[in-house]
C-alpha cells in the first residue's frame, strides 16, 4: 500500500453499522461535531455485517495515500474485530493497530492469531467482552502519533 508523504490531517472512518455507544463521546453525531470533515461514518460499505465491500476497501486505499487514516469500530480486542479479519489483515498487512497502551501491525497480528498466540501482544483478558468499547487504529505508521487518550487525532 501506497504511503502518504505529505503530511495531512488525519481522517477518522468510523466503520460501525449503527455509530452508537454506551460511551456517549464515540456516538457518531458527536463525533462528526467535534471532528467535523475529519468525521466519515463508512458503515454501509465496511461494517463487520457482511458489508464490507469492494467499493470500500478501495476507498480507502485511494484516501490512504493522501491521508492517515483511524478506523473506528466497536470491537475492543483487534483480534476479535472486522476491522482486521475483513479490512486490515487480507488488505493493509502494514495497518498499526492501536490497543490499549499497546501497537502493533496487522500481520503481527495475524501471524500471532495463526500461531494460537495472541495473548502475546495484548493479554489474555482481551477476550473476554466484559464490555464492548470503541477503539481504532491508525492505517499510516509513518504519520502523526499525536492522539487524545480516547484513541482520536488531536
Amino acid at each position: 500500500m501506497k504511503r502518504s508523504s505529505a503530511t495531512s490531517t488525519p481522517i477518522l472512518v468510523d466503520c460501525r453499522h449503527r455509530p452508537f455507544s454506551q460511551r456517549p463521546e464515540f456516538s457518531g453525531d458527536r463525533l462528526a461535531d467535534q471532528f467535523g470533515a475529519r468525521y466519515q461514518q463508512r458503515g454501509h460499505e465496511l461494517d463487520g455485517h457482511d458489508h464490507t465491500t469492494v467499493d470500500g476497501i478501495d476507498r480507502l486505499r485511494l484516501d490512504a495515500e493522501r491521508a492517515t487514516l483511524l478506523l473506528l469500530c466497536m470491537e475492543e480486542a483487534p483480534g476479535d474485530c472486522h476491522r482486521h479479519h475483513a479490512i486490515c489483515g487480507p488488505h493493509f498487512p502494514a495497518a498499526v493497530h492501536i490497543f490499549r497502551d499497546e501497537q502493533f501491525t496487522a500481520k503481527t497480528l495475524q501471524d500471532a492469531l495463526d500461531a494460537g498466540d495472541a495473548a502475546r501482544l495484548y493479554g489474555e483478558t482481551a477476550y473476554i467482552p466484559l464490555m464492548r468499547r470503541s477503539c481504532g487504529f491508525r492505517f499510516n505508521p509513518a504519520g502523526s502519533s499525536d492522539l487524545n487518550p480516547a484513541g482520536i487525532p488531536i
